[in-house]
């Protein structure tokens, strides 16, 4: 396994999911806040992604429904 940490300018819309898909990460650890931000992109899926830990607040369902489309 291989922990990688996004450096501050790839926590933005489309850059996040973009920063997922090329390190083809499959493991995430998120704030409901990230999250979000995954939910503004043109991204459909994450292929390599088979966990998504979220933590510190609540998710709204609409937030929810959209993350789990993402499969």
């Amino acid at each position: 396994a291989t922990l990688v940490i996004p450096e501050p300018e790839d926590i933005a819309p489309h850059a996040l999911a973009r920063w997922l898909l090329e390190h083809r990460i499959s493991f995430v650890h998120l704030t409901p806040a990230m999250a979000e931000i995954l939910c503004v992109t043109e991204a459909t899926a994450f292929p390599e992604l088979r966990i998504a830990f979220l933590t510190g607040d609540r998710l709204s369902d609409a937030i929810v429904e959209k993350l789990l489309g993402f499969n």
